[in-house]
């Protein structure tokens, strides 16, 4: 079984695991949770992420990534 089709089956994710999944650091997926963007849930002391609060968490950083603290590409330069 490869890593996206895990990927695919899993129901609930560590934010280790899936900070690891998708490239992102835990850092971020905490202040994400802690501003509520990202809804997670407390098992004991692991912080744990829906796979489908995820999914949808990342529909809406796709179609408003201004709202997801996203900055659209170049933006920053015309600041400058």
């Amino acid at each position: 079984m490869t890593n996206q089709t895990v990927m695919h089956h899993r129901r609930a994710w560590r934010l280790k695991e899936l900070a690891s999944a998708y490239g992102i650091s835990v850092s971020f997926l905490r202040k994400e949770i802690r501003t509520g963007r990202l809804p997670a849930k407390r098992a004991g002391a692991a912080v744990l992420v829906l796979d489908s609060d995820f999914r949808r968490y990342l529909a809406a950083a796709s179609t408003k990534p201004e709202e997801m603290g996203v900055s659209q590409l170049g933006e920053r330069d015309r600041d400058q």
